[in-house]
């Protein structure tokens, strides 16, 4: 199982960094969904950060660096298209 996690980690990543290259494009359903992933990732993850602080600051550190870029991903796909995105995929 350990060896497992590294290549999934990694696969995860990709995936995410394919989704946003795509939310950055015309495409508002994958705004949407990027939106939600990121959304759902920081909130489920900042409230454990302190817990993390305590056991493992390595880890602590990763989680905080990857909260902050998923909350600046928030940011900038609400700048660029504005929550005129939910109008557009209702409508299409």
């Amino acid at each position: 199982m350990e060896r497992a996690l590294p290549p999934a980690v990694v696969c995860s990543k990709l995936l995410l960094a394919l989704l946003i290259f795509f939310a950055c494009g015309r495409s508002s359903l994958a705004r949407l969904i990027a939106l939600f992933v990121c959304g759902a990732s920081v909130l489920a993850v900042v409230p454990a950060l302190p817990g993390e602080f305590c056991y493992d600051q390595i880890a602590f550190a990763l989680s905080a660096v990857e909260c902050t870029l998923k909350s600046l991903a928030i940011v900038a796909l609400l700048r660029h298209s504005g929550l005129a995105t939910w109008g557009r995929w209702q409508r299409s």
